[in-house]
């Protein structure tokens, strides 16, 4: 005959109450994100969600898109979490902002989390009026750019004056948002999963990446025609990414004459594997956040050039773990190349201290818990 104290059979009951106590108690979160390919917030929003304790937060995913084929909607899918694409035309009409709002109420949304200003918008309006909490990540603006840019930005802040929460990537990127309360702001860094980082290899010296979106601030053509302009003629630039300068940047390759020495990838699936087959990094940008691109190339201990420029000078300390140039300067960025190259053995020791950097302060499974931390303390 099987015998149980009665205090263990209590105690089992109470362990038993708790855990279901705690799966009710779980947070209920709301993430949405307008995506334009899969760039630095695509890639936070899939290594956050990867590392967030589904124990205590339940999260869905909400993709504002034109279409529902979506390669974030994939590879959502493809971590177990729940995402729900609404497709229409981008602009700010009240039929999509209903649909968002039916949706935040069905599922009894507490925290609401968007992360570029489409979203911020269309999810201040869907949840006005209710309990609902607001938390917004910038990402990839530091308050610099052309004159859309510019208006984004300033109608984005507006917006962004009446969350809970507004969350910039670095101490840089918050000075451009002196319009907002400062009780209302909370700098939590960039990250990167570093699981998802491959081993580093230690690559050609010869081969030069530029990883990310062919847009006309982030200034490729100054790393095209510092190629031209570099000492030694076996450097090559492999361009990964793609976006609405790549015909410009490909027709200045030609009249440059230096057809066989860029190679345009366009969208790769394996970016760090083609990034690790090289040995220098270069980021030619006018403006950042805390870029993803360099953090990864960082965390592959390659030899990091960039334009010194709010944000990426949070990273890269010059001399110490990276290089710095001046922007708008591809003489300046072929200098520095053939600087490296001349001296590679002090520039890799530099290199290896760049991973050390990330592995301090920029790793996800370190950095989410600043989130999950601001996530309690919002509905406490």
């Amino acid at each position: 005959m099987l015998c149980i104290k009665f205090p263990l059979v209590l105690q089992l009951v109470t362990k038993a109450n708790k855990t279901q106590g705690a799966i009710m108690d779980k947070i209920k979160i709301i993430q949405i994100i307008a995506p334009i390919g899969n760039y630095g917030k695509e890639r936070w929003l899939l290594a956050f969600l990867k590392y967030l304790d589904r124990t205590r937060f339940e999260t869905k995913v909400l993709i504002l898109a034109q279409s529902e084929d979506s390669l974030l909607a994939k590879s959502l899918k493809a971590l177990g979490i729940q995402c729900k694409t609404l497709t229409g035309s981008g602009k700010i009409n009240i039929s999509d902002i209903r649909k968002i709002r039916n949706h935040l109420v069905s599922n009894k949304i507490e925290i609401l989390h968007s992360h570029d200003y489409k979203s911020d918008i269309f999810g201040y309006f869907a949840s006005t009026g209710s309990q609902i909490k607001k938390v917004s990540t910038p990402h990839g603006w530091c308050g610099t750019g052309d004159l859309k840019v510019a208006f984004y930005e300033t109608l984005d802040k507006i917006f962004l004056n009446l969350f809970d929460k507004v969350v910039p990537l670095s101490k840089k990127m918050s000075l451009s948002l002196r319009i907002i309360r400062k009780n209302r702001i909370t700098v939590i860094n960039n990250f990167i999963d570093l699981n998802r980082i491959p081993d580093s290899e230690e690559g050609d010296p010869y081969l030069i990446t530029y990883m990310g979106r062919l847009v006309e601030l982030k200034r490729v053509q100054d790393a095209i025609r510092a190629i031209k302009l570099v000492g030694n003629k076996n450097v090559r630039l492999q361009i990964i990414g793609d976006g609405p300068t790549r015909e410009k940047l490909e027709s200045t390759t030609k009249k440059l004459d230096l057809a066989g020495r860029i190679n345009f990838l366009g969208h790769r699936h394996n970016s760090l594997k083609l990034l690790n087959n090289s040995r220098i990094f270069v980021l030619p940008s006018l403006t950042e956040g805390i870029s993803r691109s360099v953090m990864e190339a960082m965390a592959l201990k390659k030899i990091i050039i960039s334009t010194n420029i709010p944000g990426i000078n949070e990273l890269i300390r010059h001399k110490e773990n990276g290089f710095l140039v001046e922007t708008k300067n591809p003489g300046a960025i072929a200098g520095m190349i053939d600087q490296v190259l001349n001296n590679i053995d002090n520039a890799e020791t530099i290199a290896k201290k760049a991973r050390e950097t990330i592995e301090k302060t920029h790793s996800a499974a370190k950095v989410v818990k600043d989130y999950e931390q601001l996530y309690s303390e919002l509905v406490s």
